[in-house]
């Protein structure tokens, strides 16, 4: 069972000593005649468990006396998340109770699992019953809280509907993913009124199965749990006000568009308190008409560069445990967001400008070093903001580049296929404005830049 202390990294030190004080004097090592060695190891950012079992026992000998200590300030690591999730068997009834009604400190925006009482629970003849399953003093859930609106309903920090802003290929592949497991109810796609009328009929493709997707104008929209903003980066400012209405006091905001300025935009808009930072990577969608395809589904690296919004990376990675989406919760994540920058910078410009695909930009040639040199680039400016990016970052993702379908497309080079504007300014923009500041010179950039304007003018 879950008596002892979860470190900040992560590791769990067992209570094998009679008395917990032992077990922290052990954990702290030279300072193992610390005082108040419990609070010590808190004031550290451990959590306690506390159980109240002899050392070698197997059981509580007082469950509902089991409780878990944390800090007053700061939030749960994503390390100790991960652990609490792996070890959610050995936390008891009432350690899961304690974590989940906390109101303040590190476990204020926590919730584990179901074990809590409501606010409706309070009219219920079974109120008595299910706090005493609660506290841990029965072992067996009242059977009537099996159908009660309110334990059925979202617990508060339980992400249960979410909107997508954007039907291109992240759109469906994120949005399809989320119907599977939640259906209709759990997820709406989100556009203005003129978007609502030309695709609300439609029927949509992933690899050859048919959906029929929930749509809703922007203006009918009530705040939901979660948005995932997955639209062209020339769109993002109209797509900001398209999902106004979504965006409540605890709406937790993501964006899959892989740029390094983008979630400080939408952060001016609606608080950097909403959000999340994202990297969406490894995937080899493509989108044509109606029609989704891929081989490869990739991942979602979250994370945050404020430890005050831990509690909301947590959130999202439960419900991704949930719906089954593919993630790694990143404890660098501004490190990944440029590394993922720097890729897109080569794949997606190089291929747009010499048409080609995934296989024509990896063979050696001049499409192969523009490729390179562009992402070189990238290193540098990266360097310049005080990112540690190197060529070793370089090669890992060239390396992520050959796992793809060597047929497939990046967006931009499907932009020039279909003609549409592509996003030339969330990438080679970006580093020339970036290197500007900086005084670092980007030529393979500049070329980049110079020949999508010359493409996109023939459309």
């Amino acid at each position: 069972m879950a008596d002892g202390f979860l470190s900040p990294e992560g590791l769990f030190y067992e209570k094998r000593e009679a008395y917990h004080a032992e077990t922290a004097r052990r954990v702290l090592g030279g300072d193992m005649n610390h005082p108040d060695p419990v609070r010590e190891l808190i004031a550290r950012g451990f959590i306690a468990f506390i159980e109240f079992r002899a050392p070698d026992g197997k059981v509580s000998l007082q469950p509902d006396l089991d409780y878990v200590l944390g800090k007053r300030d700061g939030s749960v690591t994503t390390y100790q998340m991960q652990w609490i999730r792996k070890h959610m068997d050995e936390i008891s009834q009432h350690q899961q109770y304690t974590i989940n009604m906390a109101r303040e400190g590190i476990f204020a925006d926590v919730h584990i699992s179901g074990v809590q009482m409501y606010h409706g629970c309070k009219n219920c003849e079974n109120e008595k019953e299910r706090k005493e399953w609660c506290l841990g003093r029965t072992a067996s859930e009242p059977e009537a809280c099996s159908c009660c609106q309110y334990t059925e309903a979202e617990p508060a920090g339980r992400i249960g509907k979410t909107a997508i802003v954007g039907m291109g290929a992240l759109g469906l592949l994120y949005g399809t993913q989320i119907y599977d497991h939640r259906g209709a109810d759990g997820v709406v796609y989100v556009m203005d009124e003129a978007r609502v009328q030309k695709y609300q009929d439609r029927t949509f493709y992933k690899n050859g199965k048919a959906y029929q997707l929930p749509i809703c104008s922007g203006q009918d929209m009530t705040p939901v749990d979660l948005v995932i903003i997955a639209v062209k980066y020339h769109a993002l400012e109209s797509a900001l006000e398209t999902m106004k209405n979504c965006v409540g006091e605890h709406t937790v905001i993501m964006s899959v568009m892989n740029g390094i300025t983008t979630e400080q935009v939408i952060g001016e808009r609606f608080g950097m308190d909403h959000m999340i930072d994202t990297v969406a990577q490894g995937m080899d969608a493509m989108k044509f008409d109606d029609e989704l395809t891929f081989t490869r589904m990739g991942e979602l690296r979250i994370g945050t560069r404020d430890s005050k919004r831990d509690g909301l990376v947590h959130q999202v990675a439960e419900y991704f445990d949930e719906i089954q989406m593919p993630y790694t919760e990143d404890v660098d994540i501004m490190r990944r967001m440029w590394s993922k920058f720097m890729l897109n910078v080569g794949v997606n410009q190089t291929c747009m400008v010499y048409e080609t695909n995934y296989h024509g930009c990896l063979v050696s040639g001049e499409a192969n070093r523009t490729l390179i040199a562009a992402m070189r680039e990238v290193i540098a400016l990266a360097n310049a903001e005080g990112i540690d990016l190197c060529e070793k970052d370089l090669n890992e993702y060239i390396d992520i580049l050959k796992t793809l379908s060597p047929e497939g497309m990046p967006s931009m080079r499907q932009d020039g296929v279909a003609h549409r504007r592509s996003e030339v300014e969330m990438f080679a923009g970006t580093v020339i404005r970036l290197a500007g500041k900086s005084g670092i010179y980007v030529p393979a950039n500049e070329f980049l830049y110079e020949r999508v304007k010359a493409i996109e003018a023939k459309y």
